[in-house]
């Protein structure tokens, strides 16, 4: 698939800051907006949390062409926020993940009471659960204490999920 810019029009038109992650025009997309383009980072909020930018009337997430501008080729896969905060572009919290890595770096549900992905506790047998599905596989055991069931959470996780394991 051919990109829709290439990184020598995207470099004429953008500026990339590595250290603050934020992006500045180089020149007026709109004469209109002559004194806020030069003071205002380029981009706005897009409803899934993420910094978008209008190029061309074509909509880019920020994190993307970040990396396009900082490497000076377009990513290949997705783009991964280390942090899991969605508006943090600076390159040091940017890599390439596939679909599963970045999704094994995702935040606790919001339902999640044990304060730990992948532990829950099990009304029923009155113990806390363990359980993971990696490569296929189901992982899981029971435990009386919470302490074990995230001991043993945390290091299956880190087995399969290496440098995307997101503890909290």
């Amino acid at each position: 698939m051919k990109p829709l810019l290439t990184i020598e029009q995207l470099h004429s038109l953008l500026r990339y800051d590595p250290d603050t992650g934020l992006l500045w025009w180089r020149r007026c997309p709109n004469s209109n907006l002559y004194h806020t383009w030069q003071t205002t980072p380029a981009g706005s909020l897009h409803h899934e949390g993420y910094i978008q930018i209008r190029v061309m009337r074509r909509p880019l997430l920020a994190h993307r062409v970040a990396w396009a501008l900082y490497y000076g080729e377009w990513p290949h896969l997705t783009v991964d926020h280390r942090n899991t905060i969605r508006t943090d572009n600076r390159i040091e919290n940017l890599r390439l993940a596939t679909f599963n890595q970045q999704a094994h770096n995702s935040v606790i549900p919001r339902n999640n009471t044990s304060g730990t992905k992948g532990v829950s506790f099990n009304v029923r047998e009155k113990k806390w659960r363990a359980s993971i599905l990696a490569n296929g596989q189901y992982h899981g055991r029971d435990f009386v204490k919470k302490e074990d069931a995230v001991t043993y959470i945390t290091s299956v996780r880190e087995q399969f999920h290496g440098e995307f394991t997101r503890h909290e």
